[in-house]
Parts: C-alpha cells; structure tokens; sequence
C-alpha cells in the first residue's frame, strides 16, 4: 500500500457523520460512533510526513465543525 491510497482509505473517516447525544447515558454511544482508531505499518510510516496527517486532521476537523455549526443553525 502506498500513501496516498492509505489516505484515500481513510476518507471514510473524513466524512464520517458525527453523533451527538442529549445526556450522560449517551456516552457510550457518541464513543463508538464517534471514535476512530488508525494505524499503519513501519514501511508506510517511513513514507508518512507530519504534514500528510496534518492535512488529514484538519479536513476531519473542518467537517466536524462545518457538522456542529449545522446542527445549531437546526435547532
């Protein structure tokens, strides 16, 4: 696997539809829908630079934000 098709995978996580509950007893449920877990092996992490994740997170960032501005204008 090379690069950029291990960040093409992960596009899935980019896009993702955030889940926000009402209370203490949704906890549970905003965890396992709202929690990723990445990883890789040691001959793609020599391939990875710091900047290629800091692209990713800020395009994960940048929905989540453009989600939760959405859902205030909603209410």
């Amino acid at each position: 696997m090379n690069k950029e098709f291990y960040f093409k995978n992960l596009e899935e996580i980019v896009s993702d539809i955030i889940v926000i509950g009402n209370s203490e007893q949704d906890l549970t449920e905003e965890t396992t829908n709202n929690m990723w877990r990445i990883s890789l092996d040691l001959k793609l992490a020599k391939t990875i630079e710091v900047d290629d994740y800091r692209e990713f997170f800020l395009k994960v960032i940048q929905n989540r934000q453009e989600q939760v501005i959405h859902l205030k204008i909603m209410e």
